[in-house]
């Protein structure tokens, strides 16, 4: 048999406390971070229109002329961690943020659960890659 989804999904959420909640969230924004770092990085390692870059504290999404002037590598392009403050690429790599931000759900299934999640993810930004500075390397 079957079962009732919805009671399943009243249960898991009100079972979850404030701290398995939040590392639900923060899971699934890893997830997701993710996903869309791999979809970005098979373009390619040229900084691309669309991209995100931080400029002076704040996240900017780059114009096609910015893309191709040099000014910009691939190691300043910064992918968001989803949330409701943050910029999200404007160019394929915003396709996986949609696909599986879409299918994100706990339980219910009916596709409300992601927007209810999501309201929680304030966002930040990280490296799509990052240089390793002042590394040191001993002998053996």
């Amino acid at each position: 048999g079957g079962g009732d989804d919805g009671q399943f999904k009243r249960a898991f959420e009100k079972g979850l406390t404030y701290q398995h909640w939040n590392l639900l969230i923060r899971g699934w924004q890893s997830y997701l971070w993710n996903a869309a770092a791999g979809s970005r990085m098979s373009l390619g390692r040229s900084v691309l229109p669309g991209d995100i870059v931080l400029a002076s504290g704040k996240a900017k999404v780059l114009t096609a002329a910015e893309a191709g002037s040099g000014e910009y590598g691939v190691h300043d392009v910064v992918l968001p961690v989803p949330g409701t403050h943050v910029l999200y690429p404007a160019n394929a790599a915003r396709e996986s943020y949609a696909r599986n931000m879409g299918s994100l759900t706990f339980g219910g299934g009916e596709g409300r659960d992601g927007e209810a999640a999501y309201q929680y993810m304030k966002g930040t930004y990280r490296h799509v890659l990052k240089r390793a500075e002042d590394l040191e390397v001993e002998g053996e």
